[in-house]
């Protein structure tokens, strides 16, 4: 996959995480999804850029925008099965985290590519 096909399903994902989180129950409930598929989506377009930024194919300014929302994924996966319930895309203090951050990823890529 291209490097622009990545970008775009990065932003993608970005954009879902980022989303409120009556949108993102919304959604979940249209597709028939658990809440973990929208850090799966995230991961299947993280790990290909950070490989890519590993190879100097992509800036690192693109990493430093992206890894702080793949640890806050790794610690709500750490914390427990709780924090991937659709309750807790509402009620939990960690998806508002997750929000802000995927927020700035995303203004971090717009930079980026600029």
């Amino acid at each position: 996959m291209s490097a622009e096909n990545l970008i775009r399903e990065l932003n993608q994902a970005l954009e879902r995480l980022a989303w409120g989180p009556d949108l993102q129950r919304e959604f979940l409930s249209r597709h028939r999804i658990g809440p973990d598929e929208f850090a799966l989506l995230f991961d299947d377009a993280f790990l290909p850029v950070m490989g890519m930024v590993s190879e100097g194919v992509l800036p690192r300014s693109i990493a430093q925008a992206i890894v702080p929302v793949s640890e806050i994924i790794t610690d709500m996966t750490n914390a427990g099965f709780h924090e991937w319930t659709p309750e807790a895309v509402s009620e939990s203090q960690q998806w508002a985290v997750l929000r802000r951050a995927a927020k700035k990823a995303l203004d971090g890529l717009e930079r980026a590519d600029s």
